[in-house]
C-alpha cells in the first residue's frame, strides 16, 4: 500500500508520498501537524504505527505510545493537484542559489513584497534576489527559462530546498498566481505574495568603464 501525507495552511500546501508504509486498509486521518510531528520526532524506532478510530489517532513505535484527538478529514481543505502541465527543469544549481539568497528576506508583515525571494527570470538566465531593505542578496545563473517575474514566499523557498529541488526528476511552474513544484519527495502549491519587489538593479554596484591610457 502507499500513504500520502498532505499539509496545507491555504497558502501553502504540500503533498508528500510515503513509499515504505504498509497500509492494511484505506483511510483517512486529519492528525494536527504539531502533535504529529512532535510525537514521531520522538520515538527511537525507524518503524512507526499510526491507526485512527472515532477521531482519535494512536502514534506508537519503539515502546512509545501517543493518543491525539483527530480532526473529521471531511473538514479538511481541499488540496490542489498538479499534474505538471507547463513545468520546466529548474538549473541544477537552483538550491544553492536559494540558500545564497532566502537568508536577506524581510519578516516584517508590513512589507509583505519583501518578505521572499524574488524569481526573475529573462532569456539568457535565472535569477534570485531577496533584500529586508538593508541588506540585499543576488545570485544567478545561466539557463535557458521561461520569463518570469515572481516574488515566492520565504517559507515556500524553503519547502523547495526540504523537497529537494534542483535534482531530477524536478519540475517547476508558474501560473494562477501560484508557484507549482515537484521533486521525487513530493509536490508543492504555493500563492505568490503580491505587490511589486522594489527596483533592485538600481543599488547593485555598476562596473567601472575603462579607460584608454
Amino acid at each position: 500500500g502507499t500513504t500520502e501525507i498532505i499539509a496545507t495552511s491555504l497558502d501553502v500546501s504540500i503533498r508528500v508520498p510515503i513509499h515504505c508504509v504498509v497500509a492494511t486498509e484505506d483511510g483517512k486521518a486529519a492528525i494536527p501537524a504539531v502533535e504529529l510531528g512532535n510525537f514521531v520526532g520522538s520515538i527511537a524506532s525507524d518503524k512507526v504505527e499510526i491507526s485512527s478510530e472515532d477521531r482519535v489517532a494512536v502514534i506508537s513505535g519503539g515502546g512509545a505510545k501517543f493518543k491525539v484527538s483527530c480532526e473529521d478529514p471531511i473538514d479538511f481543505p481541499e488540496v490542489q493537484i498538479w499534474d505538471g502541465a507547463g513545468g520546466f527543469h529548474p538549473p541544477s544549481t537552483f538550491a544553492k542559489m536559494i540558500e545564497r539568497t532566502v537568508f536577506a528576506a524581510a519578516d516584517e508583515e508590513a512589507r509583505y513584497a519583501l518578505n521572499g525571494v524574488y524569481f526573475d527570470f529573462r532569456p539568457g538566465y535565472c535569477r534570485l534576489v531577496a533584500t529586508n531593505g538593508v541588506h540585499l542578496a543576488m545570485t544567478e545563473s545561466p539557463q535557458d527559462v521561461p520569463a518570469i517575474s515572481a516574488i515566492v514566499p520565504t517559507k515556500a523557498a524553503r519547502l523547495l530546498l526540504a523537497l529537494g529541488i534542483g535534482t531530477e526528476p524536478d519540475q517547476i511552474c508558474f501560473a494562477e498566481g501560484k508557484l507549482f513544484a515537484s521533486t521525487a519527495r513530493g509536490t508543492l502549491i504555493a500563492s505568490l505574495s503580491a505587490g511589486t519587489f522594489p527596483p533592485y538593479e538600481k543599488v547593485l554596484p555598476k562596473l567601472p568603464q575603462p579607460h584608454k591610457i
